[in-house]
């Protein structure tokens, strides 16, 4: 949000005055599309569209627009960003939303074959109307492009927007469910991100929501990420409660995908309180499985290769008892299948697992190496979740060799 000192705005509203009727309408209709517009959505969405041919060119002639392509598309822009937000503002709230609203349908009919280039501007244009319903349809779509891109922050932004949107709508039975859902997708990114301020409450909604809608599976689901989020933020005897309690209703009722998620999570907090007999005995039973009936590939809903994450639990368990050659057999398995699903988390994850029992067994070549090629990994796919360890490692890796100015820059890191 920016303030415009009053002298500026005054300045432009003083020339926007001088305008046509006509002319100023078809500037305010622009404005609405954006600093950017299309002369073909501005021909579509306007009340006035014999004027606009002369109107354009009364405005690029007073310096207020210039065409910026002629191909493949005729397209103009604001010659100041000040002015279009001046000229926006100056729009009644009412109209204004109106505006946005045709713009999304005329984008629809336009774009149609394209769509998911411009989910993200249709997310916002819908969102700017009265059409929840559309803006909410956009929002999940442009939550779900990002999260396919790693791009977390993003992805979460989406969600929210997109329940916010659910949330203006009169609550029913499909309302509901598809917040539910939302609140579902929202686990994984929150788990790359390390569980940000929040995210507590949002699996908390989605546990309430599953249960009001006696969805015992999404409550289990619910529990999965309840149980990881308080094994990893300082609270594992709780994280391995919700775990044992998931692994054993998903053995009950014989739903794979459900083992597979609650079996990694009790790998997970078995480890963290210090159960690594626990976690070797839960992590073969669970990969021995998945291989059984060829599931390695299979993300289950969790955003990520629950077999090759539970190969980095039971990796670093048999590690930790002493038997590296095993440890290091997983952890080439669980790598291998996570490279070939171009799984980004786990491909990090098993990186920085194995990097760890590296330098517990003394190799501080190989240490470097694995935390080096997971630290590339997690960066650039804008996971953060782990990070802290791959740094950990690398300068233990550096202290193995001797090199203690690198070592104490890692660790700072």
């Amino acid at each position: 949000e920016k303030d415009i000192p009053s002298t500026i705005q005054g300045v432009i509203s003083a020339r926007l005055d001088r305008l046509e009727r006509e002319t100023k309408r078809i500037l305010q209709e622009a404005s609405v599309i954006g600093r950017a517009f299309l002369y073909e959505i501005l021909k579509r969405i306007s009340d006035l569209k014999e004027y606009i041919d002369k109107s354009l060119m009364n405005l690029e002639r007073l310096d207020l627009i210039k065409t910026i392509s002629l191909q493949p598309e005729l397209e103009y822009i604001f010659k100041h960003a000040l002015t279009q937000e001046v000229v926006y503002n100056g729009l009644l709230l009412k109209e204004r939303r109106l505006i946005h609203e045709k713009i999304g349908m005329v984008m629809e009919e336009l774009l149609h074959d394209h769509l998911p280039e411009f989910y993200e501007t249709l997310a916002y244009h819908y969102s700017q109307s009265d059409n929840f319903q559309k803006a909410y349809e956009y929002l999940k779509l442009s939550g779900d492009k990002a999260a396919r891109n790693y791009a977390n922050n993003e992805t979460i932004r989406f969600y929210k927007e997109a329940i916010r949107m659910l949330d203006a709508q009169p609550e029913n039975l499909e309302n509901k469910k598809e917040k539910l859902k939302v609140h579902l997708e929202m686990r994984t990114p929150l788990h790359y991100l390390s569980y940000p301020e929040g995210c507590l409450e949002t699996f908390q909604n989605g546990e309430r929501l599953a249960h009001e809608l006696g969805d015992e599976e999404s409550r289990l689901q619910m529990h999965v990420s309840l149980s990881r989020y308080h094994t990893i933020t300082g609270n594992p005897s709780l994280g391995l409660e919700y775990a044992e309690k998931c692994f054993n209703s998903a053995e009950k009722i014989k739903d794979f995908g459900l083992m597979s998620q609650s079996a990694r999570t009790l790998c997970t907090a078995c480890w963290f309180t210090g159960d690594v007999v626990k976690a070797v005995d839960i992590g073969g039973k669970a990969i021995h499985l998945l291989e059984e009936h060829h599931l390695e590939k299979d993300f289950f809903g969790l955003g990520f290769s629950a077999y090759s994450a539970i190969c980095g639990f039971y990796g670093i368990s048999l590690g930790s008892m002493g038997r590296f050659k095993e440890e290091a057999d997983v952890f080439e398995k669980g790598f291998r299948n996570v490279c070939e699903i171009n799984d980004k988390y786990v491909m990090g994850f098993t990186q920085m697992m194995h990097s760890n029992i590296l330098y517990f067994a003394g190799y501080g070549d190989s240490t470097i190496t694995h935390a080096q090629e997971s630290i590339k990994i997690y960066e650039e796919a804008e996971i953060s979740l782990g990070l802290d360890c791959a740094w950990y490692a690398l300068g233990g890796g550096y202290c193995l060799r001797g090199e203690y100015e690198k070592a104490m820059d890692a660790g700072e890191k």
